[in-house]
């Protein structure tokens, strides 16, 4: 495990269009599309906060990622929709969620590679954390920025840890003692999960126990009372857990923004971890190679030209009725 200290110029604001919802199932979207597609490259998806604002979360990683020739997709969980999307099971399938997004942008030819690349701040670095767990074999580099809690591998309840989550002390009938029992599940796939390249990153000066920082006794103990010292504590437990299964360090790499506090402009200050979470490109990036993924095998040997499949994911997106910033309004909402 790596640690590194920086010094905390937001880039210019690239083109985004609006991808609908789909249903109250689904999740809508804010894409940015390079001017040339790399082909086989991973898309680059942004998870936002509990503020909801998607694009001007992706804004900051756009310009780095669609320079490599990578699409941006940043997910927008509307309150209504998703109260709970931070814990990706809870109160509704965020995770399915997600997936049915990136199943739809694949067949708009968005993306054709076997994994994505997944980065998330703060409630959304919760739930990219957990969808990593759930669904490792299709994350190509995960990063986090300014979590306020985790998921520890340990055998506390889910969503603390990869634990039987509780029932609470009266039964609510044969449904409710038939859910799924997450933390075993996301357990299931600690190893691939720690295989990961993993970058965590937050605020040197995210020492404030905010009203949206959640705090417990238990929670506490078990992680820390300020985002600094839960995000040192999780990456200290991945360690852990690695040389007690007897495995390889985990490839994690920690980076404190010495002058950020809980904000994503202060810890983007400078473009150095948006560099982080993008990586080096296609090629370079940790992560790359073969993999399944959530179609059939469509990587880089598709043959099609990078610009041709820029100008079919486009056309698709306009036949979809989602339009360019400027030419018309964005309200269009499928039957």
């Amino acid at each position: 495990m790596a640690t590194t200290s920086m010094t905390a110029s937001v880039m210019r604001s690239p083109s985004f269009v609006f991808w609908p919802a789909q249903g109250p199932a689904s999740v809508g979207a804010w894409i940015a599309l390079p001017d040339r597609m790399q082909p086989g490259a991973d898309p680059f998806v942004v998870v936002h906060g509990i503020k909801r604002s998607a694009r001007s979360a992706a804004e900051g990683f756009a310009e780095q990622a669609l320079a490599q020739g990578r699409p941006v997709i940043a997910p927008e969980f509307t309150e209504a929709c998703w109260p709970l999307y931070q814990q990706v099971v809870r109160q509704g399938r965020a995770d399915l969620a997600l997936l049915g997004l990136m199943q739809g942008c694949r067949a708009a030819g968005i993306w054709q590679s076997a994994r994505f690349d997944l980065c998330g701040y703060s409630g959304g670095a919760q739930f990219a954390h957990r969808f990593a767990m759930l669904y490792p074999h299709l994350i190509g580099h995960l990063t986090l920025i300014s979590a306020g809690w985790y998921t520890f591998p340990d055998m506390a309840p889910f969503p603390y840890g990869l634990g039987q989550q509780r029932r609470g002390r009266r039964a609510k009938g044969p449904s409710e003692r038939e859910k799924p029992c997450w933390g075993p599940r996301l357990a299931a796939g600690i190893g691939a999960f720690l295989d990961l390249p993993i970058d965590v990153a937050v605020g040197g000066r995210d020492v404030v126990a905010d009203a949206h920082l959640r705090r417990g006794v238990r929670l506490d103990r078990q992680q820390g009372i300020t985002r600094l010292q839960r995000a040192r504590s999780w990456v200290a437990a991945l360690g852990a857990v690695a040389a007690d299964l007897r495995r390889p360090p985990p490839r994690i790499r920690l980076t404190i923004v010495e002058a950020a506090d809980h904000d994503l402009n202060a810890c983007l200050d400078g473009g150095t971890l948006a560099a982080l979470a993008v990586g080096p490109g296609p090629g370079a990036s940790p992560g790359q190679g073969a993999g399944p993924g959530l179609g059939p095998g469509q990587g880089a040997a598709s043959g099609i030209a990078s610009v041709r499949r820029r100008q079919q994911a486009t056309a698709t997106l306009g036949a979809a009725g989602i339009v360019r910033p400027g030419t018309a309004p964005m309200a269009v909402v499928p039957e």
